[in-house]
Formats: C-alpha cells, structure tokens, sequence
C-alpha cells in the first residue's frame, strides 16, 4: 500500500453558544436587573410620602391583609375615574417599591413580594388595563412599568408577567421617557434570567427590533448610554441563546452588530461591557451567516488585538470568552484563502506568542479553545503551519504533553484531541514539516505514552517507538476523535522512521502494541455498524454518511497496522 504521507484530518470547529467554564449564560448576573433611574416624583410630594410610609407598614402585614389591599386596589386601577385610577396605580407602585426595600431587620424582601404577588391573579391584567385606560398617559406607563419592574425582581413575578400578553412591556421600550425605556428593558432582562425557554411566552421580532433599536439610538438617554448599552446586548445574549432562529435575525441587523462591536473597542477597558458584548458574539458566531459579519468588521480584529495588549489577567473570563469566539470563527479567520486572512494574520500570530503562557495556566477551558484554534488554523495551511512552528507552538504542545500523569489528566478529552490533531497536521505539507518530525521522534516521548521515563535503546538515542507506543493507550480516554488525531500523528512518525526500519519493524512484532490497536479499531467499528455486511458491501446512495466515511476510516487504519504486523 501506499505509505505516503496522508494529507491533513478534516478540522474540527467547535461551534458552541455555551461553554460550562463560563460564569451564567446570561451575562450581566444571577440576580435580578435593577432600575438606573431615579423615580419621577408625583405633582403632590406629600402624598407620596404619606403613600411610602403606609407601604412601608402594610409589608409587614399579614397575607390576608395583603390580599384585602391588593383586591382594593385593583378596582381602583380599573375604575373609570382618572383621580381614582392614578391613584391606584402610585399607591401599588410605591408599595411593591417598599416591599424590595429592607427597611425593618428580620423582614425578606423576596417573602414581602411572594405573599403580595400571590395575592392576586389579576394584578397583572389590571394594570395593563389601567394603561388602556388612561390612554398610556406618560405618567401612567411610568407607574405601570415601575410595578412591572419591581414585581420582575422575584422568580414568582417573572412567572407572572410571562403567564400573561407580553406585547405591552415590549411596546413600552419605545416610549419617550427615559424612566419607563429603564424599567420595561430591566423587566424583560429579569424576565430572561430567571425563566426557563422564555423566548416562550415573548413576541420575538417586536422585542428584539426594539431593544436593537435602543442600541442603534442610545444618544437619546444620555448618560444612561453605558447601562442601557449592556443590558440590551445581553438581553440579546439571553434570546439566542440555543435559539437559532434568534441568532438569524439578529445577524440580519449588521448595523447592530457593527455598533456592538464599535462600543467594545471604546469602552474597552470596561470588563463587564467588554465579557457581556463577547459572550453575545460568542453566541451569534455559531450562526454561519452572523460569522461573516462579526469576521468582516475591522473593529473586530482591533478589539481582540486590543485585549492581547492589555495587562488583564489571561485566566480571567474575558480572554476565555474571546478564546471561545475566535475559536467558532476560526473555520473561515485563519484560512488565506480567506477575505480575511490579512487582517486576522496578526491575532493568529498573538495567539501563538502567548501559547506558551497559556498551557501554563493550568486552565482547561483556556487551553483547549486556544489550541482548538490552532488545530483549526494548520488544518491544510502550510502558512499557518509554519507559523505555529517558528513560534515554538510546536514546543509549547509537546511540553504540555509530556507533563506527569496527573498534571495529564487535568486536561479534557477535547483538549487532547486538538493537541494531537495540531501534531499532525504540523508533520506534513510544509517546508520544516520534517522538522517536526525529527523534533517529535527526538522530544521526550512523555508526549506520547504520558510515561514517567524516556527510553532509550543505546547510546545513539535509537528510540524504541515499539515499547514506547505500547503504553501510550493506556492513559487516553477512548474516543473516536482523540484516537483518530493521535493515531493520525503516529502514522506519520511510522511513516517517516528513516532510521533502521527493519530492526523497528521486528521491534513491533515484538510487542502487543498493534494488536492492541487493530482490537481497538475493531470495537469501535461494532459500536458504529453492527450489520459487517454495510462495510463490507457499501451501497453508493450512503457513502457521504458520516458513519460509512468513519467506518472507511477505520479501514484504512486497520489495513495499515495489519501490514506493520505481518
């Protein structure tokens, strides 16, 4: 057969919206969004005061006596009468403010609320009714949505303004008043925290034009710009998230994403703007179409080459959350074929310079998008490939890889998998391929069997792969992806021995080493196919599926360390 050298394994893209190292797939907290305005005062000031100290007696009254007041207020809010009804509305709004004020020790904010909240199953419907009401007077959509606001700061709440028509909050967000825009985004915002799938109960194409309008004209609200810029965004990351219908739309605002990106780069320095406008992207660069847009914008590359040369502390959630980015787009970023091969040409470079104190880090996540990226980046690029060897990446994996074996362990099969996949796609189709070779053949062979010991066979350094590889199965987990990329490497090494072939030949008869492999090949095969006679007879209308590709595959190995045995 031929023993040429194969050309690169197929690059693996890990496209994924979410990563179990990231801190809440929401962003800005687990806990609820708070308001950043100051309340608008009512025309008569002692009104409001005697109304705030009644509130505040009346939280802690019992739940029957809640009941009475809440039943009571809402045929105010009902009535036909605009002194009554605005009334009834500024008494509930500042009593649901009082009940998440702690004013009395020993009293819970969220207990208050509960018992209030369950008072009424009409609390809702009444208050959406007093807007239509008054005709969504200005100061009734403030009191209206400040009740929303404060009723969204416990899960009960949300619950509840989820359960009814959610059309009206998400109208609210264009209303003129800064105050009521504050307290209906920061509504839905705790409303995307606390409940479970709750694109669910919203009206998706209303909500998300709206709050992308709140970012595209954020001017109007002044100071505010900052806060109301991140709660939108990750509102935006809350909605697509494992929703690919959302993800769609909103890459067709590229305005929006352009604008998103743009106040990264200003606001830079900032770390909760900069980790929640990243984990948007993030999110959005699973989606193929939004991964052309996010890799077309300039400001892109500066934003990330910005990061590399901050003095932030690598292990933080930022650099992980850019690393996870970068790592979805690096299918089309790295690729010189690519219409953006120049501009990204010198984050791939960062990347390689800072490989080295990444695997120190000892950070998995970390670790694994970054040589996730690289795997994908060499993948049939002999630019790139050299690249990564100039830079000692090449000497960066093989000294991860040749750590003690429980400092191995610490690494996941998916970091694993890229680190061997990279090996082998750096042992062909370049100019210093040959070198990698002779560096991983001379390097200690820790990288390979995770072995406490180098062996040596005389004073040459004539290395016995045989003894060596036998061993190196035993502390890798098997899985199909680990062992195609390292079996990948170990054909090339095989292939490439010009150092007396015949005595490593007798050497692998020697040892159980490849029938090790061929019983490991062959399990998986059972596992893949359980009918032998599909691989033995394939029907051409099935040769793309990927599981007849896997079992050609296997083939192909199989036939190999078969010939090495005989």
């Amino acid at each position: 057969m031929d023993l040429s050298a194969q050309i690169d394994s197929s690059s693996i893209f890990f496209d994924w919206d979410d990563d179990s190292s990231t801190e809440s797939d929401s962003g800005i907290s687990s806990v609820s969004s708070d308001s950043f305005v100051n309340p608008f005062d009512h025309n008569d000031s002692s009104f409001i005061s005697t109304v705030t100290n009644i509130a505040k007696d009346i939280s802690l009254q019992s739940s029957s006596y809640s009941k009475a007041l809440i039943d009571f207020t809402i045929s105010g809010l009902i009535s036909n009468d605009t002194f009554i009804r605005r009334s009834a509305a500024v008494f509930l709004w500042q009593l649901l403010r009082a009940c998440n004020m702690p004013f009395y020790d020993g009293i819970e904010t969220k207990e208050k609320m509960m018992l209030l909240l369950k008072a009424s199953d009409d609390l809702i419907v009444s208050l959406e009714a007093a807007l239509k009401l008054d005709s969504f007077s200005n100061q009734m959509l403030y009191w209206v949505s400040g009740c929303f606001h404060y009723i969204s700061r416990t899960p009960f709440g949300c619950e509840m303004l989820l359960k009814n028509n959610s059309d009206i909050l998400i109208s609210m967000l264009n209303c003129e008043l800064q105050a009521v825009v504050f307290y209906s985004i920061t509504t839905l915002h705790n409303i995307l925290l606390t409940c479970p799938c709750p694109y669910r109960g919203v009206h998706l194409t209303n909500c998300i034009n709206n709050i992308i309008d709140k970012i595209h004209k954020p001017s109007n609200l002044g100071e505010t710009k900052f806060k109301l810029l991140a709660i939108c965004i990750d509102c935006l990351s809350n909605l697509s998230y494992h929703n690919n219908a959302v993800k769609i739309q909103i890459s067709r605002h590229i305005s929006a994403i352009q604008i998103i990106i743009s106040n990264l780069v200003a606001y830079s320095n900032n770390e909760k703007l900069l980790l929640l406008g990243l984990k948007l992207l993030k999110i959005l660069s699973t989606d193929q179409s939004a991964k052309f847009k996010i890799s077309s914008n300039s400001n892109f590359a500066i934003l990330v080459l910005n990061l590399f040369k901050s003095k932030s502390k690598m292990n933080s959630n930022v650099w992980l959350v850019m690393f996870l980015t970068l790592r979805n787009l690096s299918d089309i970023l790295f690729q010189p074929k690519s219409d953006f091969w120049k501009v990204y040409h010198d984050v791939l470079y960062q990347i390689c310079l800072r490989f080295d104190e990444i695997s120190c880090l000892e950070n998995d996540g970390l670790l694994q998008c970054a040589v996730g990226i690289l795997a994908n980046a060499s993948c049939d690029c002999p630019q790139n490939k050299s690249l990564l060897v100039k830079t000692k990446v090449l000497d960066s994996i093989l000294k991860t890889l040749s750590v003690t074996t429980d400092k191995f362990k610490l690494w996941s099969g998916e970091t694993l998998e890229a680190m061997y996949r990279c090996l082998h796609h750096l042992c062909s189709n370049h100019e210093r391929s040959l070198y990698v070779i002779n560096k991983c053949l001379m390097s200690d062979m820790n990288f390979l069997t995770n072995a406490s010991h180098i062996i040596i066979l005389n004073s040459s350094k004539d290395i016995s792969f045989a003894n060596i590889l036998s061993q190196s199965l035993t502390d890798i987990p098997i899985s199909w992806s680990i062992l195609r990329a390292w079996l990948g490497l170990v054909r090339h090494l095989f292939i490439h021995i010009n150092n007396n072939p015949t005595k490593f030949k007798t050497q692998l008869k020697q040892t159980n080493f490849i029938n090790r492999i061929i019983d490991l090949l062959s399990g998986f095969r059972r596992q893949i196919e359980n009918n032998y006679q599909i691989f033995l007879n394939p029907i051409s209308e099935i040769q793309d599926l990927p599981s007849v590709q896997f079992l050609n595959q296997l083939h192909s190995n199989l036939v190999y360390f078969e010939g090495i045995k005989k």
